[in-house]
């Protein structure tokens, strides 16, 4: 996770987001705070996870570091993704990720 979400959480997905969906991240970023970072990169990583899953470290890293010129994959507006990304759960959801992680491990 440092060697691509370092990235997002300095530059609020500055280099990760098309233009447009970026304002509306930052938009929320003030209003929300850094919960607004870590939404958003959930719904990315949920996004992405089937394509993500089939590559080898190396280009999984590129992968996630790469700039998106589209909305990310299943989402038709940048409303829809923003909508979807802000109705995570936290708490809830990263302890489901660590117990996942721990089952692999």
């Amino acid at each position: 996770p440092t060697m691509y979400c370092s990235q997002w959480f300095i530059t609020v997905f500055s280099y990760t987001l098309p233009f447009d969906c970026l304002l509306r991240v930052w938009d929320i970023f003030i209003l929300e705070g850094m919960r607004t970072v870590f939404a958003i990169g959930l719904e990315l990583l949920r996004c992405e996870q089937d394509h993500l899953m089939k590559l080898k470290f190396e280009n999984l890293v590129q992968a996630l570091s790469r700039k998106r010129h589209d909305i990310p994959a299943g989402h038709k507006t940048v409303d829809d993704f923003l909508r979807r990304a802000m109705t995570w759960k936290l708490k809830e959801k990263l302890r489901d990720l660590d117990d996942q992680f721990d089952l692999i491990m």
